[in-house]
């Protein structure tokens, strides 16, 4: 995180903070950093780190339920229903790639011999502030001749804008 972010964090409360955040994690922040030393912005990094590999590990357990509600403000979102949502206005998907499309909707219920995923993460400018996304890249290889050669998904498996209040 930038100087003016951990600077921003120390006096973080739900509803009012410029580093968007769920509440537990402002309170962890809070009861985990030592604001008063040096190298608080080592402290809060290691800490942010080890919240985003939490989080992806729950991703990979639970899936898109694992992905919690997202509130901007005032206006709370289910992540996995959102997403359900989104890919059902694809009539394609289903019908040509079934298979990819159940990974997409149930991972990690439903493996594919046919399918490829690795994760990765960057930090983007999405919006006004920066935002540390953890992606899920999935390859799929059609099995039969008739079936399309290779498709490939890009799925934000954890989205952390770092600068604004969720609460």
């Amino acid at each position: 995180m930038e100087p003016e972010d951990i600077k921003q964090l120390k006096n973080c409360e739900p509803g009012h903070c410029e580093v968007q955040l769920p509440t537990e994690a402002m309170d962890e922040f809070k009861q985990s950093v030592n604001w008063s030393v040096p190298d608080t912005a080592n402290q809060v990094n290691r800490l942010g780190q080890k919240m985003a590999l939490e989080a992806l590990e729950r991703y990979i357990q639970g899936g898109n339920a694992a992905l919690g509600t997202y509130r901007d403000k005032h206006h709370p979102a289910e992540v996995a229903e959102t997403f359900r949502s989104l890919l059902s206005r694809s009539k394609a998907l289903p019908v040509y790639l079934p298979e990819l499309d159940r990974y997409l909707l149930d991972y990690p219920e439903t493996g594919a011999e046919n399918i490829q995923s690795e994760f990765y993460w960057e930090k983007v400018n999405f919006g006004l502030k920066p935002t540390l996304r953890i992606v899920q890249a999935i390859l799929y290889r059609g099995p039969r001749s008739t079936d399309p050669a290779y498709a490939i998904a890009v799925k934000a498996a954890l989205r952390e804008p770092l600068l604004r209040d969720r609460s």
